[in-house]
């Protein structure tokens, strides 16, 4: 039996809607610091369950560096607080530690055409929400309906669905009006619209304003927690594998400065914590295993290439050859990152072009010239305080290099995520200083340099890496995704600066905490208590 519903391309509240992408967009620019990835060995775990108290050996407290925005994923943003939610919320499919995405929910998925547009997952049969209802193809379709329906700020990184169905007793198919090649990844802990909620939160969604209802190995216990502050998890009874449920009880606690949470982990506070390159050494030093992997990308995203200075390829060039990347890199994060030239991403990296702006200010100011600015130009920028390094600090070591060749930048500074919603869309900051997490070429690309991408606020227009992008989307070709990046170099679209890592902190008491360059978070369903 097949069940469909077709989803017309929903009336928006404009301001509204574009105002919540904003702050998704900001929070993508924080970024998945805490982006927890709950299930590795569980997703694939076929053990027979036990009871979860015969699995459970104490406690674990785990400090992250910012409270989450909303604990309903349709609300929320993908941001570093996510583990939040994880913890609580089995996904669909699942992103191994190396990067690959295999079975979560999902026993199996794949698409059914040549172009990624039709998707299709089988689910696995012995799943449970928290509320006690089986995880079934309905109440995942209507979980994804509600998603794309409430116009959460993250809704429009998924792009247009035309469908969503139910084939038979197992599975699900999603159709796309546009090619998609990512959607198994973005069902996983990696983004949000996989984070299934069963149907008692559905019925009565508020709930989730202060509760979970997921199908994770714990379930958050409203009455032991603060929202903003911290956050407390008891094993959820209906898990299907609780061999890997090895904690009576998890805290996350919100600890925002970086030597607060270096002292709650000396003094045994929390167990695994957030690091920051301020404090890793030290963290080192005191003898904690510090542990980090590729994360993100820092650096200038120009929004304005339409019109103004950044409207010449030769100063945006300029800008770039002006960047000791070298010794900001040294200065901010040390041995956590790597100076770059090319925005980074987990499909499209081209070597070649890593270090394609070698720091040359003579040459900048020769660009300048010829560009017609020999004497410099005043560029506004906004920054978020709240980016740790790449916040005022990344800001500052800018604008003392563009200052060597006559570029002045007018500075805002916004400590808030919505601060910087605001200023994207005042239409006056034609760039932003921009802490990105590793995003897939075809996210980026519809996110910051598609001509309507709500980064690309004068609406630049590349017909070649347009030409490009939907060659790519289609064949998911390498090769087509490495041509778009290295032309994001040569044509000068964004000022990257550094390619930096995620850190945490593992103090004793604590084992089994690892990362990869292809999943930089912790598994905490993998861990054992020592």
């Amino acid at each position: 039996m097949k069940t469909r519903s077709t989803l017309p391309s929903p009336r928006r509240e404009r301001r509204r809607r574009r105002t919540q992408r904003a702050t998704t967009r900001v929070a993508t620019l924080v970024l998945w610091g805490a982006l927890c990835a709950v299930g590795a060995s569980a997703c694939g775990n076929t053990a027979k369950a036990g009871s979860a108290g015969s699995q459970s050996k104490g406690d674990l407290t785990i400090g992250i560096n910012g409270p989450p925005v909303n604990l309903n994923p349709a609300k929320d943003g993908i941001n570093y607080a996510s583990i939040v939610r994880t913890l609580a919320d089995a996904t669909i499919t699942h992103v191994n530690s190396d990067g690959t995405i295999g079975p979560g929910l999902a026993l199996s998925f794949r698409y059914v055409d040549a172009d990624h547009r039709i998707f299709q997952f089988t689910l696995r049969s012995d799943a449970r929400f928290s509320d006690g209802s089986p995880v079934t193809p309905a109440a995942v379709k209507a979980w994804l309906e509600y998603y794309l329906h409430v116009g959460g700020p993250a809704v429009g990184d998924i792009g247009q669905v035309r469908s969503i169905s139910t084939l038979g007793t197992r599975t699900v198919e999603i159709q796309m009006v546009k090619p998609n090649p990512i959607l198994p990844r973005m069902l996983s802990e990696l983004y949000t619209w996989g984070q299934v909620q069963g149907p008692k939160a559905l019925a009565n969604p508020a709930i989730l304003a202060t509760n979970t209802d997921g199908a994770g190995p714990y379930k958050l216990d409203p009455g032991a927690s603060v929202t903003g502050d911290h956050y407390t998890f008891v094993p959820n009874p209906y898990y299907y594998s609780h061999s890997v449920v090895r904690y009576s009880q998890i805290t996350v606690k919100v600890i925002t400065d970086p030597s607060s949470m270096l002292a709650a982990v000396r003094t045994g506070e929390v167990n695994v914590a957030m690091g920051d390159p301020s404090t890793a050494a030290a963290a080192s030093s005191a003898g904690f295993s510090v542990i980090s992997a590729p994360d993100a990308w820092s650096g200038l995203l120009l929004t304005n290439r339409a019109s103004g200075p950044l409207a010449k390829l030769a100063v945006r060039q300029a800008l770039n050859y002006a960047i000791n990347r070298d010794q900001i890199t040294q200065a901010l994060v040390q041995k956590y990152g790597t100076p770059s030239s090319e925005v980074a991403t987990p499909d499209a990296i081209n070597p070649q072009y890593v270090n394609y702006y070698a720091y040359d200010p003579s040459k900048a100011r020769a660009l300048l010239t010829q560009a017609g600015y020999s004497h410099g130009f005043t560029l506004k920028v906004s920054e978020g305080t709240f980016f740790g390094f790449a916040g005022t600090p990344l800001t500052q070591a800018i604008a003392q290099n563009f200052q060597a060749i006559g570029v002045r930048l007018d500075i805002t500074s916004e400590p808030t995520l919505g601060g910087l919603g605001k200023d994207l869309f005042s239409g006056t900051y034609p760039a932003f200083v921009a802490y990105y997490s590793f995003q897939p070429m075809w996210f980026f690309y519809a996110d910051t340099l598609a001509p309507k991408a709500l980064w690309n606020t004068g609406h630049a227009d590349e017909p070649t890496l347009d030409a490009l992008y939907q060659q790519a989307a289609a064949s998911n070709s390498l090769k087509l995704w490495q041509q778009m990046s290295a032309l994001t170099v040569t044509q000068a679209d964004f000022v990257p600066v550094v390619e930096s890592d995620q850190i945490y902190y593992i103090g004793k008491g604590v084992g089994g905490v690892n990362i990869s360059p292809g999943d930089p978070y912790p598994i905490p369903s993998q861990w054992t208590p020592q």
